[in-house]
């Protein structure tokens, strides 16, 4: 569900441009096995938080090509948080909330994923543009600070209405 047997041959196509896949699943092992050979596609497993900001800060960008409906996956938050881009598949939350924040560019099919990926990797400044949008927009409507004084303030409202 999370898409990366639609990326892994890209990567293969591309030795000069690692793939870092972090975390683990049920269909770790097909991956692995698609994966077989190319050495710069690497399986890094579960990773700490700092580990996993260390990674989101040195990459180009965040990759999420999820076959799935995901209403809003923590790593789009975390790559933000970090100024790193997301590129992502165009379906359900990923689909609005990528381009409504300028944080990265969404795919369609692998094609249009490839000619993204092609394009972050040659531009920098593109890239650079692109992770700078992602964090004004975590700072905005991400940080936990900013949730929950918005959060009381929904509640106040709600108490005013109710209680006059």
């Amino acid at each position: 569900l999370k898409g990366l047997q639609d990326a892994i041959p890209y990567f293969r196509s591309r030795p000069d441009v690692d793939l870092l896949i972090a975390g683990a699943g049920e269909f770790d092992g097909t991956l692995r096995a698609q994966a077989a050979g190319a050495a710069n596609i690497r399986f890094l497993g579960h990773r700490s938080g700092a580990e996993l900001g260390a990674l989101y800060q040195n990459a180009v960008a965040t990759l999420v090509p999820s076959l799935a409906y995901e209403i809003s996956p923590m790593v789009l938050g975390e790559s933000w948080a970090h100024g790193t881009p997301v590129v992502s598949r165009r379906i359900g939350a990923l689909g609005e909330l990528v381009p409504k924040a300028g944080g990265g560019l969404c795919f369609d099919d692998a094609a249009a994923m490839n000619a993204i990926l092609d394009r972050l990797v040659q531009n920098p400044e593109e890239r650079n543009r692109l992770g700078r949008n992602g964090h004004e927009a975590w700072k905005r409507d991400w940080m936990p600070e900013n949730n929950i004084t918005l959060y009381l303030e929904l509640v106040e409202a709600v108490r005013r209405e109710k209680h006059g």
